[in-house]
């Protein structure tokens, strides 16, 4: 970086003779002597020639004749089809430097400079021209010594660098309540020379592709918060950051990230931030119905409500008198009408309310209502000294007295009638039991009473005829209740049924073995209490119906209000896994899983996680498959399947693996790897360099006789063929290998694979005969090394541990000194998917860990 003099040599090698070259030119004429081109490109992002910059000329020239040759640099830029002119110092005529000296001379000359910047990029080079006019009337021989030390172009230029943002803070995911702020802080830095112009941008991938955060969305910029910021130009020994405050808008999940831009180059942090907005906001319920103070004339009630979150509900309860009664069986529908159905009370007076959750846990209780259950018709019977029927008197009164009851009364009427027509009618509201109709005139009368309560029930006294009031059985299910799973076939059924006279029989309905049918009948069973039928075997996996059907001794009947559902599902059996593939493999492909049919299962569930621990739901499938089409952008990602009936789930014990590797060159191109998951495509080291893009070689340390063994794009003998250092050997899950890429191909390249993940290996580390003991090995997927002490801890022989830096292309060590019982070096951090060096001073057998 800064402001460097290139020199542009003829050839990249220097054979210590200085070259020179003659050439005879014609009167007035100009030819060109000679034309340099740098080679292979020029900085390591490009080459930045600031406008203005001065460009200095110099060469070593000489004549056979002083003060008639004029000499005329010009510098270009060639981008392999065209060159453009930066610079010059004179007009390839009398306008250029004047050779004065017969003999080996130097010159120099100020060029113009670039009215704008100048940009080559690493592939493009710098063209030297060097011309001489002759002005003389005959021709004349110059020469000119092209490589000595004082031949050269001094450009005044930046060499560009890469953008390399950074998430700085929070290290952890936050967790911010709806409508807080919160900060996120980014930063960058510039490696392998200077970026100008610099934004960092923090981006969400909420619309399902990234996207600056804005001012709409689940998160948004708060305030006058400004997305992206400008932090100018970033040299290599700079970091720049940038704080962005944050409006937890919406209860939501998203994942966040951090972007640079410059004026030369643009990169994404391969960091995301995972933003959880928690909804502190609690439910609202309104009550529908039975309405406050209600009357109701039946037992069963059923209670409807309307719930309403900002987000999602997760439960509402029904509280009845004051005490929890159930909770929802179903899902709950947010902002619409829900309900509990087919509730049985005793008669008496009544009040209900509703508590209902939301998923983030706020909770709120409706207000209470009162209703009242009127079961029983009202009594009423004529009492003395009110007249028997059929008899005459000699009066103009008739006197009537009445003895009549209902909790819940709302009035009583006496009516008296003539052979034609109704005489009188008297209601009352206070409860009055008598009345007495004088003044009545000779005739024939009837009369009767009334009573009526607020449900609506009525009863009446005779008139001149009996009334009979029939009531049909009320059948209650009591088990199993509604919606109930079980584990197993044997299923038993219990019920109760109430009625004003005796019951004759109870059968139980179901459609299991054949469809709906009548399974058994139980004769003349108790009332009002709970009775049972023998214990059924519905032979069968499924979802099934029941309900019960009860006839009193004359001959009513009726069922439950509602048939009840239950399955019945026998233990699932575990899902054993067979292969994992994957539609690319940089990393960017969908991720599809199989794995065997379970019995007693209806489908699958997918669980997920970047770790073998705290899985979490990511989908399900009723086939023995399926494909994850949200794996791109991750490092890793495992897989568990579970077998789900209603009763039971059943965990796979094997787990899916999918990584995505990160191979690099810079100038060297090594990169150790090591597989935790079976990639079972990838059998031999020739099979691992075609599947790796722009591999060029594939090796592996052989501890016993301290070697490395190569199969690359040349070579890769199989067996017998195979020497100590060139074969195609077998992948094997306790080694690590050393993949090199094409110098070539792009500095980063993802490459990715998929399989089940390997259990936990048994590791021979060997020390040979040579007294040398370097063994590579790989890290369990579920490995509690962290870090490079962890390896030398975890390997009681091991005494010196190295990492392969693929970006940097260097090693980095760490080792113990028994003489001074330190450690000495870089406790690097491990990663499975990278391949680590291990000395041991004996050897021993190691158990991942």
């Amino acid at each position: 970086p800064g402001n460097d003099v290139a020199n542009i040599y003829l050839n990249r090698t220097e054979d210590g003779t200085e070259n020179s070259i003659s050439n005879q030119i014609l009167a007035y004429s100009t030819e060109i002597m000679t034309t340099s081109t740098s080679q292979g490109g020029v900085g390591n992002n490009g080459l930045l020639i600031p406008t203005g910059s001065p460009i200095l000329f110099s060469g070593s020239f000489g004549a056979t004749r002083t003060n008639v040759g004029y000499i005329t640099w010009e510098l270009y830029k060639d981008d392999g089809s065209t060159q453009t002119l930066i610079s010059s110092a004179g007009d390839q005529s009398t306008g250029g430097t004047l050779i004065t000296n017969t003999a080996q001379t130097t010159y120099t000359a100020t060029g113009s400079s670039p009215t704008s910047d100048i940009y080559l990029n690493s592939s493009q080079n710098l063209i030297l021209k060097v011309y001489i006019y002759n002005n003389r009337n005959k021709a004349e021989t110059y020469s000119q010594w092209f490589d000595d030390s004082q031949s050269y172009v001094k450009i005044n230029a930046f060499d560009l660098g890469f953008v390399n943002p950074k998430l700085q803070s929070p290290l952890s995911d936050p967790q911010p309540n709806e409508t807080t702020t919160f900060n996120v802080t980014c930063n960058v830095s510039c490696s392998s020379g200077a970026c100008f112009g610099v934004n960092l941008h923090l981006q969400t991938n909420e619309s399902g592709s990234w996207a600056d955060i804005g001012s709409s969305g689940n998160i948004i910029l708060n305030g006058t918060q400004e997305n992206p910021v400008s932090v100018g130009t970033v040299n290599s020994t700079d970091v720049k950051s940038a704080n962005f405050t944050l409006y937890a808008n919406m209860p939501s999940t998203n994942y966040l990230r951090c972007r640079a831009t410059s004026n030369y180059d643009n990169a994404n942090d391969t960091t995301t931030l995972f933003v959880t907005v928690k909804d502190i906001t609690p439910p609202t319920i309104t009550l529908n119905s039975p309405t406050n103070n209600s009357y109701n004339s039946s037992s069963q009630i059923n209670f409807t409500y309307t719930p309403s979150d900002n987000v999602n509900l997760s439960s509402c309860s029904l509280y009845i008198d004051g005490s929890f009664n159930q909770t929802n069986q179903t899902p709950i529908t947010n902002g619409a009408q829900n309900s509990f159905t087919g509730i049985n009370f005793a008669e008496g007076t009544h009040n209900w309310s509703i508590t209902c959750n939301d998923t983030s846990s706020n909770s709120n209780s409706s207000e209470t209502w009162q209703f009242h259950v009127d079961l029983t018709n009202p009594t009423i019977s004529f009492t003395s000294p009110t007249e028997t029927n059929n008899t005459r008197f000699e009066r103009n009164w008739i006197f009537v007295n009445v003895s009549a009851y209902d909790l819940f009364e709302s009035n009583i009427t006496f009516s008296l009638y003539n052979s034609t027509s109704l005489v009188n009618q008297t209601t009352s509201t206070t409860g009055q039991r008598e009345i007495n109709w004088t003044g009545l005139p000779v005739g024939n009368y009837s009369y009767n009473v009334t009573i009526k309560d607020f449900s609506g029930r009525q009863n009446s006294t005779e008139t001149r005829t009996l009334e009979l009031f029939m009531d049909a059985p009320k059948v209650n299910l009591i088990y199993p209740q509604d919606n109930t799973n079980f584990s197993s076939y044997l299923i038993s059924f219990n019920y109760s049924v109430n009625d004003t006279s005796s019951i004759a029989n109870c059968s139980l309905y179901g459609n299991w073995s054949g469809g709906w049918h009548k399974n058994q009948t139980a004769q003349s069973p108790a009332k009002e209490t709970e009775n049972n039928f023998s214990a059924v075997n519905v032979s069968a996996d499924g979802f099934y119906i029941w309900n019960v059907v009860c006839f009193d001794v004359w001959g009513n009947s009726a069922f439950n209000s509602s048939n009840f559902t239950f399955s019945a599902y026998l233990p699932s059996t575990e899902p054993v896994l067979l292969n994992a593939s994957q539609s690319k493999n940089d990393g960017t492909g969908n991720i599809t899983l199989t794995w065997n049919q379970s019995a007693h299962t209806i489908k699958y569930k997918i669980y997920y996680s970047s770790n073998l621990t705290n899985f979490a739901l990511l989908g399900e499938s009723t086939s023995p498959n399926f494909t994850d089409t949200t794996f791109s952008g991750q490092k890793r990602r495992f897989y568990r399947v579970s077998a789900w009936n209603p009763a039971t789930e059943n965990f796979s014990k094997d787990y899916f693996g999918a990584h995505v590797y990160t191979l690099r060159h810079n100038v060297k191109t090594k990169n150790w790897i090591s597989f935790p998951t079976n990639f079972s495509y990838l059998k031999t080291a020739n099979d691992s360099l075609n599947e790796i893009t722009n591999a060029t070689a594939f090796t592996l340390w052989n501890a016993t006789t301290q070697k490395r063994v190569t199969c690359n794009s040349f070579s890769c003998p199989s067996f017998p063929s195979c020497t100590d250092s060139n074969c195609n050997f077998e992948i094997e899950s306790t080694r690590a290998y050393e993949v090199n890429i094409n110098s070539s191909a792009p500095s980063q390249i993802n490459w990715s694979g998929v399989g089940i993940v390997y259990p936990s290996q048994t590791i021979t580390l060997e020390k040979n005969s040579t007294s040398f003991g370097k063994n590579w090995i790989p890290i369990w997927a579920n490995s509690s090394i962290s870090n490079a002490a962890g390896i030398l801890s975890s390997i009681p022989e091991a005494d010196a541990t190295s990492r392969w830096d693929s970006s940097a292309q260097t090693s980095k060590g760490y080792l113990y000194i028994p003489a001074w019982n330190i450690y000495v070096g870089t406790n690097f951090n491990v990663e499975m998917e990278e391949g680590y060096e291990v000395s041991v001073n004996q050897t021993t057998t190691w158990q991942q860990n």
